[in-house]
């Protein structure tokens, strides 16, 4: 979803009106319901009567959304909200057999589900800056628009990272960290698209219905000029947001955080975000550093963990990677 900056600040003048206490309240009157330096007027109300606007956390997620453009784990993972800081979820094996039986008679116990068990442990992301009352007062529309705007794509980059690369210390588990290296396609000194078929082929057929492969820009480039045994593109440019870029009918996520010449291929279904707490964001001036420097504090949090749900003994191997693509 993505939201104009007119939609943003109704979202925002929304909240604050929700959540403000009666002075604040009282900031508002028809006449300044259109105005242009409403956000302004109701942090410099907030500064003089003492209260601070909280933007409730179902507007907040709405506005984190206008930052996640580009995000290309969250959107596709499975995201399960948790009630414990440290947890543990199960996790069917996919190992079990079915047996012909005869009507009268019982199915032997290896027919019984297997599992195994997916740990979390939620940890705390956190981004925050300073505004002056000046910057507010002078330009308090575009200012406040920016602010909430850049702390979302810090959000949704760290994250992004994490999901990738996080080695699970404090910050979420990442899918290359577990990838087995018998899943792993060395290019070096193979055509592209022997090494793009070698992929596909790889990740079992089960896999494929929901699976995408993941490039940077760079990688994406180098894929754009191969063709196929008939003499088409192999990867098959967009014409509409409805479409996106696909490679054997597989759709193409751009991921700025992956290194040059490496592809993933796989279902990004199997990484489980676990989230104890949703994205909050918040506006506050209390504080005497805040005060004696006439700033406003305004931060976004959030606590989860992340992991790929990853069973290679029981058979489940939802994700190939190709390194050197084209070296």
């Amino acid at each position: 979803m993505e939201l104009t900056k007119e939609e943003l600040m109704e979202m925002i003048k929304a909240a604050v009106r929700q959540g403000a206490g009666p002075s604040l309240k009282g900031a508002y009157s028809p006449a300044e319901e259109g105005a242009p330096e409403l956000m302004g007027k109701l942090i410099r109300k907030a500064l003089t009567s003492g209260e601070t606007p909280f933007l409730p956390q179902g507007v907040a997620k709405e506005v984190i959304k206008a930052a996640e453009r580009g995000a290309s784990v969250r959107p596709y993972a499975t995201v399960r909200q948790v009630s414990e800081s440290t947890g543990r979820v199960p996790v069917a094996r996919p190992a079990t057999s079915a047996y012909w039986v005869a009507e009268d008679a019982q199915p032997p116990a290896e027919s019984e589900p297997q599992f195994t068990y997916v740990a979390w442990t939620a940890h705390k992301l956190k981004a925050y800056t300073k505004v002056t009352r000046e910057a507010l007062e002078d330009n308090s529309v575009d200012i406040a628009a920016e602010v909430i705007d850049s702390l979302g794509r810090a959000i949704r980059y760290t994250e992004e990272q994490a999901f990738w690369f996080g080695d699970g210390s404090g910050k979420p588990t990442g899918i290359d960290t577990v990838i087995p290296s018998s899943w792993v396609i060395d290019g070096t000194g193979q055509g592209v698209l022997e090494v793009i078929n070698a992929a596909y082929t790889k990740l079992p057929v089960e896999f494929r219905e929901r699976a995408r492969w993941f490039a940077n820009s760079n990688t994406k480039a180098t894929l754009l000029g191969l063709k196929d045994t008939t003499g088409r593109p192999l990867l098959v440019p967009s014409l509409s947001g409805t479409f996106p870029w696909s490679i054997y009918g597989r759709p193409v996520v751009e991921v700025p955080t992956l290194p040059d010449n490496v592809l993933y291929f796989g279902d990004m279904g199997f990484y489980y975000i676990f989230q104890r707490k949703e994205m909050e964001l918040r506006v506050t001036a209390e504080g005497e550093s805040l005060t004696l420097a006439d700033e406003v504090l305004v931060s976004v949090s959030e606590r989860l963990d992340g992991t790929l749900v990853w069973d290679d003994a029981g058979g489940i191997t939802p994700f190939v990677k190709v390194v050197n693509l084209g070296q």
